[in-house]
This record gives C-alpha cells, structure tokens and sequence, in this order.
C-alpha cells in the first residue's frame, strides 16, 4: 500500500477552506451584482418596452383638419379638459374620414409643431402602427394611427408620440426617454420597397387576408398595420399584419418585409 501524503491532503483541504471563506466574503457583492444586471434588464430600453406618459390630449374637428392645415391656419389643437366629453366612436362610422398615411403624418408633424414647437424634421421615425375597424373596404382609408419619433441627446433617446383618432376627434400627444445602449436604425420611408399601408394590404389581401376576412361578413374584424424600426426579422426591416376576429381571435397574420415586398 502507499503511503497516505499528509502534506498534500492538509494543503488541499486549507485550499478549500481560503476558497470557501472567499466565497463567502465575495458573494454579498455577486448578490448585489445579480441584482443590478437583474433590474436593468427591467429597466424599459425602447417605446416598445413601456407605454409612454402621455403629455395632452387635444381635440380636434376631423371634418376640418386637413383643410385648415393646407390654408396655413395651425390653430386646430384644442387642448381636453377634464370636463371634456369624448365622443363614442360608434357616433362616426368607421372610415367615415378616408384618411391615408400621408395625412396622419401631415397631421403629426403639425401637432409635434403645436406640442414641442418644433417640426419632425430633425428626428427620426421609429415606429408607425395603423388601425382599420373594419372588414369592408377596407382599402378606403385608415381609421387611427399610432407614430412614435426619436433623437438622440447625449447619452439617452428622447422619444415623442401622437397617437391620432379621427373617430374620436382626439389627438393624444406624449414621450419618455430611454438609455442610449445601441445605435437604434430608423425607418426611412423613401427607401422602402412597400412604403404605405395600402401597398401592404394589397399583398396582404392576396395571401389569404381577403379570404379570411370575407368569412366574417361586413362587420367583426380589425386589421393592424405595423412598422417597428427595432422589432425586425432576421432579412430586415417588416410590416406586421394582423386581422383580429370580433371574438379577438387572430384569423389572419402576414410579414411582409418592407424593403423587398416579399
């Protein structure tokens, strides 16, 4: 038999014992690192994280709008008061205005230019998502619309939304600021493929959108139309199109992916 080595077994075990007390000593600042990275990870990094604080509600005459800001008249904005009743959107048939995407953004920048007194010139698009309450004609226009912006100041993203509802004859303004972690990519429209949400339920339509919303008759369904600068596929930038049922079940959904159309 060999020899048991003393020598070797004590030095393992006072190694074990150093590690140990060690370990013990370190671990309050492991914990607390846990809980750092634990909580920045609930920290929100974009609009898509966290609904943003809204700023103002205005009212505004849909009827009117368009008109009144082509004739230079920017007066349109009437802020809400809690006294303020906001019409049912059961009172304005959905489609009842015909607007499409160029008017929402006609009428963001006008708004942004109210709220903030500056135009979007200088920031960044990062998201529109629009709303169509309807299964029938649905290529007539769109009823509400939701366009987020960014610019970036120093180490954050300052981010402003307007979130717009002819059918409710309101226009809701608001914003958060988020940590700058990454350089985010923001949506350049003139350099889409499938620019509008018109172009995006045509190709929609053709995939089964048509068949699926047919089924449902004249009434039951919402479309939404997505473009989310940071929520991209793997091959890039992507519509999102969703038909929702009247009993909230998905009956359709489509990628279309923005810069080739496919």
């Amino acid at each position: 038999m060999s020899k048991i080595n003393f020598k070797k077994i004590t030095f393992f075990i006072v190694a074990l014992i150093v590690v140990l007390i060690g370990a013990i000593v370190i671990m309050p600042s492991l914990e607390e690192l846990y809980y750092i990275k634990w909580n920045d990870r609930h920290v929100p990094q974009t609009p898509q994280d966290e609904v943003m604080n809204v700023t103002t509600i205005y009212l505004i005459d849909p009827d009117t709008i368009l008109q009144s800001l082509n004739n230079g008249n920017g007066d349109v904005f009437t802020p809400a008061t809690p006294d303020t009743e906001t019409p049912w959107s059961s009172a304005f048939p959905s489609n009842s205005f015909l607007w499409k995407q160029e008017d929402y953004l006609y009428i963001a920048n006008a708004v942004h230019e109210h709220e903030w007194k500056e135009s979007l010139a200088k920031w960044q698009l990062y998201s529109m998502k629009f709303t169509i309450n309807r299964c029938h004609s649905i290529e007539e226009g769109i009823d509400f619309a939701d366009l987020t912006y960014y610019q970036r100041q120093g180490n954050r993203y300052v981010v402003h939304g307007m979130w717009i509802n002819p059918l409710l004859k309101e226009v809701t303004t608001g914003g958060n600021q988020y940590p700058y972690r990454k350089e985010w990519t923001p949506i350049d429209i003139n350099k889409l493929a499938v620019k509008t949400p018109d172009q995006v339920l045509k190709l929609a339509e053709a995939s089964g959108g048509r068949s699926a919303r047919e089924k449902l008759g004249e009434n039951g369904c919402k479309i939404f139309i997505n473009l989310i600068s940071n929520s991209s596929k793997f091959f890039g930038l992507s519509w999102e199109v969703i038909y929702w049922g009247n009993d909230s079940n998905i009956i359709f959904q489509d990628s279309i992916y923005a810069y080739s159309g496919k």
